[in-house]
């Protein structure tokens, strides 16, 4: 039985500042140390992508193998007819982790504010093992410029608007030096130059810049917010709500495509209402997503005494598959997630009791009375 897939070799990922690379999105990464050149790189991936056409279950695609045994629809069936048509040639580029933010749900592998942090106040106490093996700290030793420049060539070598090339972090809005030679990549060869941000950097400086030397039509934005700006920096720490609404209304003027990525967590899940109206009402366009690590911060944690007062009404599938009550006991990881959130909240000099939500000071009073 076949097991071909349309997005292995075409969507390419390149995690520069950890030296690791990975043919598509939810295939395990390898060290870019592996390969001599990108040539190499991608002769593997074809190689791979043929064993796929042969019905042979490689072991990087073991994510996809898993959800389908378990009678689940994998990434790789994903892909609608219009996105075969059009997924082409993909870039995704992970520069470094430079970025003004301290996320709830984020790492140092992607935040140069949580780097600092933990390098200044160690691990988490009283969580599992895999939320302290996300919060160590990378040494990278791969020679971060050749690669850019061999996916430089690659592109030049490519026919003319066929490459969608995509930033991501950190906070590539922040990364104005480490970009310069992306900025030239914005030639007949790409069809799309997709950033993945914020819309929270200290200045924007190179938000402006983009916006004045791309056209609109090649450029889009995927914006990372996870509940309504106002109540935003609860689930993100070093949000500036004033910048986000300048900057988004900045690239309204300019008339880019834009659409908003949300985590849903158990700290925004009490505001997913609000945010939902807020979508609908300036109809923005969201994609929602399930928080997969840490596992502690899973909205579906919740007991159902405090599901059941979220208001559901227009809401999602998935929202509302989150919002569905639970049975099972959940102590253990309720714990973990009360251990998690001091911690964060602690470092982040947030304090929970002053939040603008009454529902999660509620959620907030009862697991801290519950654990301590």
């Amino acid at each position: 039985m076949t097991k071909s897939c349309d997005r292995k070799g075409r969507q390419k990922l390149f995690f520069l500042h950890l030296g690791t690379t990975a043919s598509c999105c939810k295939a395990y990464s390898e060290p870019l140390t592996a390969y001599t050149d990108l040539a190499q790189l991608t002769a593997h991936w074809n190689q791979e992508k043929n064993q796929l056409d042969q019905g042979t279950e490689i072991a990087s695609c073991n994510v996809c193998w898993k959800q389908e045994a378990q009678g689940h629809q994998s990434y790789r069936k994903t892909a609608t007819a219009t996105e075969k048509t059009e997924l082409g040639d993909h870039i995704e580029l992970f520069m470094d982790n430079t970025c003004n933010q301290m996320c709830s749900y984020c790492s140092p592998k992607f935040s140069s504010t949580w780097q600092n942090n933990i390098a200044e106040h160690g691990m988490f106490s009283g969580v599992g093992r895999s939320v302290n093996e996300n919060f160590k700290i990378i040494s990278n030793t791969t020679d971060h410029q050749y690669w850019i420049d061999q996916i430089h060539q690659y592109i030049q070598q490519q026919p003319a608007h066929t490459i969608t090339v995509k930033l991501l972090g950190g906070e590539p809005l922040m990364q104005i030096k480490q970009l310069e030679k992306l900025v030239e990549f914005n030639n007949d060869r790409i069809k799309k130059l997709q950033i993945t941000t914020n819309l929270n950097p200290p200045n924007n400086k190179f938000l402006t810049w983009l916006l004045d030397h791309v056209p609109a039509n090649r450029l889009m934005f995927d914006i990372s917010l996870d509940a309504t700006p106002e109540f935003n920096h609860v689930p993100r720490a070093g949000f500036d709500q004033h910048k986000f609404l300048a900057n988004l209304e900045l690239i309204q003027k300019y008339q880019v495509p834009h659409r908003f990525l949300s985590v849903v967590s158990v700290l925004n899940i009490f505001d997913l209402a609000n945010f939902s109206n807020w979508v609908k009402l300036n109809q923005y366009e969201v994609v929602w997503g399930v928080l997969n690590n840490p596992a502690c911060l899973d909205a579906r944690l919740m007991p159902t005494q405090f599901k059941q007062q979220i208001d559901s009404t227009g809401l999602p599938d998935l929202l509302q598959d989150i919002l569905q009550p639970t049975k099972i006991s959940v102590d253990i990881k309720l714990f973990e997630q009360y251990n998690y959130l001091k911690e964060y909240f602690r470092r982040t000099h947030i304090n929970p009791a002053q939040t603008s939500n009454r529902l999660f000071g509620e959620y907030w009073n009862w697991l801290t009375e519950r654990f301590t």
